[in-house]
């Protein structure tokens, strides 16, 4: 996490695969780590405290923030179908 309370998942991999280029290489498992990520979030709520300031940036008291921030994401999330695969559905469907 920086320090604007984000995690950059793309440039955590980017660095990861630096040793394991095999390593998240498809869209269903970077849509899986965006999932992790943000149940992570969700499930510690000593990180959530800035979700307060967030919300600050929003009345107008601070300059709102380019970036979106991780409720924006959980909302967006939600919205959606995931797109992992159950794999006992897949072993069953074999």
């Amino acid at each position: 996490m920086d320090t604007d309370h984000e995690v950059d998942v793309f440039h955590a991999v980017k660095m990861m695969r630096i040793n394991r280029p095999q390593l998240i290489d498809m869209k269903d498992e970077y849509k899986y780590l965006y999932d992790l990520m943000l149940h992570w979030y969700m499930t510690n709520p000593e990180y959530r405290i800035y979700d307060k300031d967030d919300a600050a940036e929003e009345d107008g008291s601070k300059p709102a923030s380019t970036r979106q921030s991780m409720r924006d994401k959980d909302r967006w999330l939600r919205g959606q179908n995931s797109v992992r695969k159950d794999p006992h559905k897949i072993a069953d469907s074999n």
